[in-house]
């Protein structure tokens, strides 16, 4: 079983293609087979399921298979049918795409698909080519997904250089190149020329974020990198911290005028980095949700002290709610009474200030994480 739970896992990371998706299909009937032998139900009903999902048509050989298993493949496949479908509209930036949804090869894009609702994985081949899967829920609407050959056409590992773009938004396709290659990070060099300058540029972006981390530069001298301009660049993009010779944009000019009137030494590296943003407003939002803890735990206080008060003014009455027992402790229980409803009005207040804390806090951290990546003290 352990066996046959590792094929039909290493096949699902295989890229999808005729040949990968006839062994899957193989692997998870004998899987479903094997399950259903050893009475494991619950198991074995979902690998039929998820194999009649995957490939309607498949057909039981019933010289390896029971009739009884043949049956279950059946029936399996009547409720399938019997499901409302959903249309799913699949294109693709580039002619000749050949679509492929849970591993089973649909035809080529643009393709529309009348399935079952639930949830699919897409992919798409063309040559040599592979776009990243997407996975779609199909539920109550139809849906239309778009098949991007952009950053896998742009990658060229074993060519150079590692990737080929444009100009137009340059980081975007970078990030996204990081995303297709399943990476945390991603670090990308180039030779920016601006009129009779020109520079290495460094550029670290978080892919997870979707932002730039930091970016460098060093000045180049005949189209040649000063003397330790490689170890500079490296370490501002690995620590983030400056340096000398590094100069960071909106940052204050710290140097003498004397200094600053002098003509650039092109054999000291210079780098110029990216401006730390504010989190001003992570900040805030850390003070307000301290706030709204405080609050919270004053409405719980003052709620015990209003439900104290109340059963000190039952304890005055027959049975709780009935006549008090002694008329001389009329004015004790009014102002039991009296406290309880006091206590229980600061409750509300309190309630009602740690409900408005809490929604504060929340677009303020939303707010000041869309900003700088940060909330207060804390990095995400």
């Amino acid at each position: 079983m352990r066996t046959l739970r590792a094929i039909v896992e290493d096949l699902d990371k295989l890229p999808d293609s005729e040949g990968t998706f006839k062994q899957w299909t193989r692997a998870t009937m004998r899987l479903a087979k094997a399950e259903l032998d050893l009475g494991h139900e619950d198991a074995a009903r979902s690998a039929i399921e998820r194999l009649v999902r995957s490939a309607p048509d498949v057909q039981v050989d019933r010289s390896l298979y029971p009739a009884r298993f043949a049956r279950r493949i059946e029936d399996a496949r009547t409720q399938l049918k019997a499901q409302p479908t959903r249309e799913l509209a699949v294109a693709a930036s580039q002619p000749g795409v050949r679509v492929y949804v849970n591993g089973r090869d649909v035809g080529v894009a643009p393709v529309r698909l009348a399935l079952a609702r639930g949830r699919y994985r897409v992919s798409g081949s063309l040559g040599t080519l592979r776009a990243p899967p997407l996975h779609v829920d199909l539920g109550e609407e139809e849906q239309s997904i778009l098949l991007d050959f952009t950053i896998p056409q742009a990658l060229h590992p074993n060519q150079g250089p590692g990737i080929a773009l444009s100009e137009g938004d340059r980081a975007g396709r970078l990030i996204a190149a990081g995303g297709f290659l399943g990476l945390d990070s991603i670090l990308a060099v180039a030779i920016i020329e601006g009129g009779s300058v020109s520079h290495l540029v460094g550029s670290l972006y978080d892919v997870r974020r979707g932002m730039l981390t930091r970016e460098g530069r060093v000045r180049l001298s005949d189209k040649t990198v000063p003397v330790g301009g490689i170890q500079a660049l490296a370490d501002f993009l690995a620590t983030g911290q400056p340096t000398p010779g590094v100069e960071v944009p909106g940052a204050p000019d710290l140097k003498p005028p004397e200094a600053a009137e002098k003509p650039i030494d092109l054999r000291t590296p210079t780098v110029t980095a990216t401006a730390k943003k504010s989190t001003g407003l992570g900040w805030v939002a850390f003070a307000t949700g301290i706030a709204t803890v405080g609050l919270a735990g004053f409405g719980v206080a003052e709620g015990l002290s209003a439900s104290s008060s109340y059963d000190k003014a039952k304890n005055l009455r027959v049975n709780g709610n009935g006549p008090l027992i002694d008329p001389a402790t009329q004015s004790s229980y009014d102002q039991f009474v009296a406290d309880g409803n006091s206590a229980k009005n600061m409750a509300t207040v309190g309630y009602v200030g740690a409900g408005v804390g809490l929604v504060a806090t929340g677009i303020l951290g939303y707010l000041s994480y869309k900003q700088s990546g940060e909330v207060g003290p804390f990095r995400f």
